[in-house]
């Protein structure tokens, strides 16, 4: 059985961070997950970083993640 969760990260708090603070507060948020996150946590690090340069970007971003 695959179990979902389903994370709501505030994206403007992410920004407010250096880039080593912000993966530390990724890890921090996804630390119930019960699989590796770094490869997770690099490619919605990315996301926001391309949404940063979109004009009207939304402000949260969601993922899933099998588990």
């Amino acid at each position: 059985m695959v179990r979902t969760l389903l994370w709501m990260i505030d994206i403007d708090d992410v920004l407010e961070k250096d880039d080593r603070d912000k993966r530390q507060m990724l890890q921090d948020t996804l630390k119930e997950a019960t699989q590796p996150v770094d490869e997770f946590i690099t490619e919605l690090l990315k996301r926001i970083q391309a949404l940063r340069r979109r004009p009207s970007a939304p402000t949260r971003v969601s993922m899933e993640m099998d588990l």
